[in-house]
């Protein structure tokens, strides 16, 4: 473990956008992983520092890159109840729809905790949210499963089924769609 990953983890962390900018002149990996396997911007997305995510990618950092499970900052983001920083990933135009090695997206992980704010940002930013886990599950059927009734009402609010022609569905039964008609009314 070098003293720069403890350093620019500490920085990450706390969101110190001067020590990151320092660590970054000194010629420190913006992408690197630490010890533990993730990234600096990954660290940033788990506390919501969402400015200090906005400086990493100005220095040239890969919002996108993925830690050994292929979990992403965005992921991180819907996981830990974050919605600055999935907006900030989306501006600069990260991807919100990668899947981990089970499968999961932002959009499930926050399905799956209730984090409605999240599930919120990500419909506005345009998430999949038809994407089904390894499991066969969408974030829709994560929302419901959990009781997290809110979340549940957000992603039928924005999901229109397949007799609106162009627009991507999580309805996969005559059931599903009647039952998005209903809470679309």
């Amino acid at each position: 473990m070098s003293a720069d990953s403890i350093l620019m983890r500490m920085a990450a962390l706390e969101g110190h956008i001067d020590a990151i900018r320092f660590l970054a002149s000194k010629g420190y990996d913006l992408d690197a992983y630490d010890e533990l396997g993730w990234t600096p911007a990954e660290f940033c997305a788990s506390r919501g520092r969402h400015e200090a995510l906005m400086v990493l990618h100005e220095l040239g950092a890969d919002l996108n890159k993925a830690d050994s499970g292929n979990s992403t900052p965005v992921y991180i983001a819907g996981l830990m109840d974050f919605p600055k920083c999935i907006e900030v990933i989306h501006r600069i135009g990260g991807s919100l729809d990668v899947q981990n090695v089970k499968g999961y997206t932002s959009a499930h992980v926050a399905a799956q905790n209730g984090h409605a704010d999240c599930i919120a940002m990500l419909i506005e930013c345009g998430a999949d949210m038809a994407i089904a886990d390894k499991k066969g599950e969408t974030p829709l059927m994560t929302a419901e499963r959990n009781g997290h009734v809110e979340c549940a009402r957000l992603i039928k609010r924005k999901t229109v089924c397949p007799t609106v022609v162009g627009i991507r569905t999580v309805c996969n039964t005559t059931a599903q769609h009647n039952e998005v008609q209903k809470n679309l009314n």
